[in-house]
């Protein structure tokens, strides 16, 4: 009787272990998309083609919201842009990351600005901002930049990447 309890779990360990090496094959047949890997540099350098891709970014936060931290700005070091990073679901961004170097993993997102986009953000702002003549300015003026490179551009909207994370923030040492 005691043998057949030894052999009992013996006999369900190698069944997993041979459903385990059957699944191992089944997911090396429909292997994942490649994740390109770059630098912020690099992103910037060249970002078509990148919307909807997965990849891991290197980079220097400068900047984590602070309502809930879910959004974390990294930067260019040869030109400056910033790229946003969306925290995504579940998961949010410590403010002690700022000024660290970090990889990020997730999804290109392409956001497209065209007028009516312009038109509509513009409406909200002076609604939002009434009374204050300054911000008003900023606004109209942000609006006026945003309608001349939608006009200067052969697509006719301006495209806004930002990534959406999808894995682990790692500081890199």
């Amino acid at each position: 009787m005691k043998n057949i309890l030894f052999l009992v779990p013996l006999l369900l360990f190698f069944v997993s272990c041979e459903n385990s090496k059957k699944g191992g094959e089944e997911n090396s047949k429909h292997a994942e998309p490649e994740v390109l890997s770059m630098s912020v540099d690099e992103f910037f350098a060249k970002p078509e083609g990148l919307a909807g891709k997965e990849i891991a970014l290197k980079g220097t936060v400068v900047h984590v919201c602070k309502h809930g931290g879910k959004r974390l700005h990294m930067i260019s070091s040869e030109n400056g842009k910033q790229l946003k990073v969306e925290a995504g679901e579940n998961r949010k961004f410590e403010r002690e990351m700022e000024g660290d170097d970090v990889l990020v993993t997730g999804k290109v997102v392409e956001e497209r600005i065209d007028l009516a986009y312009v038109d509509k953000h513009e409406a909200e702002a002076i609604q939002e901002h009434a009374g204050d003549e300054e911000q008003l300015e900023k606004v109209k003026k942000s609006m006026d930049k945003m309608r001349k490179q939608i006009a200067e551009s052969k697509t006719g909207y301006i495209s806004k990447l930002s990534l959406e994370c999808t894995g682990v923030v790692v500081k890199e040492l």
